[in-house]
């Protein structure tokens, strides 16, 4: 649990670390010589995944590890290396009074200050225990380290005190097999004792 001062600045920089951290593993699974290969149907059964607090339902790729686990802040990524999630939470009494829109938005903010982010969208979605607002984000191969750019979705919840994200990151040329089942998993999300 996070105790924050300055609600403004410091959530907005936990968003972005996990940002940060699933742009970076994305970008992990590129060879620099090759661009990545999409011609492998992505697997659509569904494993439920729990975390401190939470559950989720993600696509089976991310389960051949093994683990069914997921740990605040730490990402899990696809056997190839090339997708990955993870889940952020911020808790301070000031959430009380904000809106998922002022959440985007201050996020929004923070992405126009990074070099070679492009904000994409934003959509609003309706989840079975939660409403969200995803963000979309493309990172330039030069600020990933990458041979092809990273797309980004991140999903916002706001409960009370606590506002958590949802972060998804894969290759650009992977987006169209991802975004939905991104969508499905964002809406799976459920607080659990």
């Amino acid at each position: 649990m996070c105790l924050i001062v300055n609600i403004k600045s410091v959530s907005r920089a936990t968003l972005i670390a996990a940002l940060l951290l699933a742009i970076l593993l994305s970008a992990c699974g590129q060879e620099p010589s090759q661009p990545h290969a999409t011609a492998e149907p992505i697997r659509v059964e569904w494993v439920t995944f729990t975390g401190e607090g939470f559950e989720l339902d993600l696509p089976a790729s991310f389960a051949e590890s093994g683990s069914t686990e997921i740990a605040l802040d730490v990402s899990i990524v696809t056997a190839d290396g090339s997708t990955n999630m993870s889940v952020s939470r911020v808790q301070d009494p000031a959430l009380n009074s904000w809106t998922l829109e002022l959440a985007a938005e201050e996020t929004v903010a923070d992405y126009a200050t990074r070099e070679g982010w492009t904000f994409l969208e934003q959509v609003e979605m309706a989840g079975e225990s939660f409403d969200t607002i995803r963000l979309s984000v493309n990172v330039a191969p030069s600020t990933t380290g990458g041979t092809e750019a990273v797309t980004v979705f991140q999903y916002l919840i706001i409960d009370g005190d606590t506002l958590w994200a949802l972060s998804y990151g894969t290759l650009e040329s992977s987006v169209a097999g991802w975004v939905d089942l991104f969508d499905q998993s964002a809406i799976s999300f459920h607080l659990v004792d």
